[in-house]
């Protein structure tokens, strides 16, 4: 069933919670930190793209179904409320009951919406402001160069041009390093080691979201 990383079949990549759960305990009774590292990666990964249901995936990643490190299963929980809230965002943001023909418990609600919150805060004050950056050396105008990268984030975070909620981050922030990429009027106006640079800081801040989700929702 298993190939390689470079040569994954496509049963293990369409595969059901169920199965990946018991690929999961396979591996960690053989001892394959590879193969287990790439299909908490797998679940990850569906999960934001809605291949896999959020809520069976909230009961059994829970860390206290699995006599193993605790850390890589409180991060896939993160990320299974974090799909749960991305499905709930219309509801929330309205201020709708979602409680209501829920398939979560009251408890499992109550780290939904602490991440709902968690997650806006953090968009208005962190996210949406631009990262610093290292300059190159033939940057004649750092100061300029900052101001030109600093009002391109803030008119595309804050003029709804990210077509995604403001708590899903890990979307918009993704959707942002793809619009900077592309965008002219940075390459006109900045130097192209500085703009590789700010763009990788764009990078590194949706990475350290990914890594530390669960913290939002109180895990």
């Amino acid at each position: 069933m298993w190939k390689n990383s470079q040569g994954t079949n496509t049963t293990i990549m369409t595969c059901n919670t169920h199965s990946l759960v018991r690929m999961l305990r396979i591996t960690m009774r053989v001892h394959n930190e590879t193969l287990f590292s790439f299909l908490m990666q797998l679940w990850t990964w569906r999960l934001h793209s809605r291949e896999l249901d959020h809520a069976l995936a909230i009961r059994m990643a829970h860390p206290s179904r699995w006599d193993y490190d605790p850390q890589p299963f409180l991060k896939l929980l993160g990320h299974a409320f974090y799909a749960a809230m991305v499905v709930m965002e219309p509801k929330l943001s309205s201020g709708q009951h979602i409680d209501l023909d829920s398939q979560l418990t009251r408890a499992e609600i109550v780290h939904v919406r602490c991440g709902y919150h968690s997650l806006r805060s953090w968009w208005d004050q962190i996210a949406s402001k631009a990262p610093a950056y290292m300059h190159c050396p033939r940057c004649m105008n750092p100061e300029r160069c900052s101001y030109v990268w600093r009002i391109r984030i803030q008119w595309l975070a804050q003029n709804d041009k990210i077509p995604f909620p403001k708590v899903d981050g890990i979307r918009r922030l993704q959707e942002l390093h793809r619009l900077l990429a592309a965008d002219s009027f940075l390459i006109k106006n900045m130097p192209e080691p500085c703009r590789h640079s700010a763009l990788q800081e764009l990078l590194k801040r949706k990475e350290h979201l990914l890594k530390t989700v669960h913290h939002h929702f109180d895990l």
